[in-house]
């Protein structure tokens, strides 16, 4: 036989789910070759299967697991690398070795995508620690659902738990013992925020502003939570809703008391329900 000329360069893209729900993309290029069987003046096209592949490279990607696996702060299986490339949608859960863990961050957890992160099948729950490095979580876009997590020792300048700019949902959290330089020691929000079935204690600001949850231009809706024992030594010890630049805040079922500041202590919000 002799090589007929030109050649067919086919490309193929095959994608293939591990176990781990890790996904490897390999780009195979394979070159088929027609040969001319001079005996019968015939043109034979190799099939798939008995074409002769020419390996040039490939290329691997790896996406994010939807299970949290390991405390560590990076890496694969960690939370940071399950929320960094997560699809839109994706609902990230946890592992029940790490029922009662802590993962301790070197910095703050970015969410810029459309996700879930629940820790609600955890019976010991799990504890996001921000080490004092900044925000624990800075939510900038998207809708975003934290369900059942323990949030702390964050410190930012705005939103020492959580800075919101996105659409959030907080669900059955606790955030207890972080701090803001400026407004909002627990949560700080410029979009919308909806807090259900959650605690915010022991939370501070040390400028104008809410200890606890603080709302500049966003809507807030609190429902069957506490805002207790937080503190602001200027501002609001709880909640504080600045309805002249937009922001609207609505108080369902919910206790707001305990808190300290110089006035109120409680609530500043001067269109709340």
């Amino acid at each position: 036989s002799e090589l007929q000329s030109p050649c067919n360069l086919v490309c193929r893209l095959l994608l293939e789910k591990k176990q781990t729900n890790q996904y490897y993309c390999i780009l195979i290029f394979s070159i088929y070759i027609f040969f001319n069987d001079t005996a019968t003046t015939e043109i034979y096209t190799l099939s798939l299967h008995d074409a002769l592949p020419i390996y040039i490279g490939a290329a691997e990607f790896q996406d994010a697991s939807p299970i949290v696996t390991t405390a560590a702060d990076s890496g694969i299986g960690s939370l940071r690398y399950a929320s960094t490339y997560a699809a839109p949608g994706d609902y990230i859960t946890f592992s029940n070795n790490l029922s009662g863990a802590t993962i301790l961050l070197s910095r703050s957890l970015t969410l810029n995508n459309t996700l879930t992160i629940d820790a609600s099948a955890l019976p010991g729950g799990i504890t996001i620690n921000g080490n004092q490095a900044g925000s624990v979580f800075l939510v900038t876009n998207g809708n975003v659902v934290l369900t059942a997590l323990t949030i702390t020792n964050g410190n930012g300048i705005r939103g020492g738990g959580i800075s919101n700019a996105a659409s959030l949902t907080v669900n059955q959290c606790t955030l207890a013992g972080n701090s803001a330089s400026h407004w909002g020691g627990g949560i700080e929000n410029y979009g919308s925020l909806v807090v259900n079935e959650s605690t915010l204690t022991g939370n501070s600001c040390a400028s104008y502003g809410g200890g606890g949850i603080d709302n500049e231009y966003g809507t807030v809706t609190v429902s069957q939570s506490t805002v207790a024992g937080n503190n602001a030594p200027v501002g609001t010890g709880g909640i504080y809703s600045l309805d002249l630049r937009g922001g609207s805040i609505t108080i369902v079922n919910s206790i707001v008391a305990g808190n300290t500041s110089p006035s109120p202590p409680n609530l500043y919000a001067s269109d709340a329900v």
